[in-house]
């Protein structure tokens, strides 16, 4: 077995403690992987190994787990290491922190990670007031026609747009799906957040305009290539 081949089959044994509710063995074996340096094994290690820090409650260390999936270069786990880096920045109070953290997850373009973030970007920015920004936001999470984001950040635009009593001047989203959502009624979804770099694309459940508060554990993560397997470990 090649060394590459033997970490990435350590980070399964990693993913296997944390399903059976064994996070402290799961976040060593991760540990490991992590000082690896393995090209692929380690930044997917990276990625749990915030998760795992984040449901033990050490934000801190979730936030250097994050930040090392986010910095590692790795084309798929790098834009969903930023999204995630921002959930927990925006969950930490540090919305300057949160907002570019999914600036570069959109840059990237990926085709997961960038329209999650976009939507995730849009709440913020409405949050913080900033109409302008996070219609801008919404507009190309609406534009990347992504099943489970582009019909929900049309519920969350349509209701800004008519919070603003500017639709008309904003003009409305061009996506056939979203156009019958907004008449619908406005309806906000919860942010995206990933609960392992493994698990399958899962739209969430509409919330009312009301409610902003992330649910962590939304099921929105890439499905990386050759990772073939669900995440359910955290749930």
């Amino acid at each position: 077995m090649s060394v590459a081949a033997g970490q990435l089959q350590e980070y399964q044994r990693g993913v296997q403690l944390a399903r059976s509710g064994d996070l402290t063995s799961a976040v060593a074996v991760f540990q490991r992987v992590i000082q690896s340096a393995d090209r692929e094994a380690a930044p997917r290690a990276a990625l749990d190994l915030g998760l795992a820090f984040k449901l033990l409650g050490d934000m801190p260390a979730a936030r250097a787990a994050y930040e090392n999936a986010a910095y590692s270069g790795h084309p798929d786990i790098a834009p969903v290491g930023d999204r995630e880096l921002g959930v927990l920045l925006n969950d930490m109070g540090d919305s300057e922190g949160a907002i570019a953290a999914y600036q570069r997850a959109i840059r990237t373009q990926h085709p997961e990670a960038a329209p999650t973030a976009a939507s995730n970007l849009g709440d913020l920015l409405s949050d913080l007031g900033d109409a302008d920004g996070a219609i801008s936001a919404y507009r190309y999470a609406i534009g990347s026609r992504h099943p489970a984001v582009a019909p929900g950040s049309a519920h969350q635009l349509g209701y800004l747009l008519e919070q603003e009593g500017d639709s008309a001047a904003h003009g409305t989203p061009t996506c056939s799906r979203c156009i019958p959502a907004i008449q619908n009624g406005r309806r906000k979804q919860p942010r995206f957040s990933a609960t392992c770099s493994g698990s399958k694309v899962t739209p969430p459940a509409p919330r009312p305009p009301s409610s902003r508060q992330l649910i962590p554990g939304t099921r929105m993560p890439p499905r990386m290539p050759g990772g073939g397997w669900e995440c359910s470990w955290s749930r």
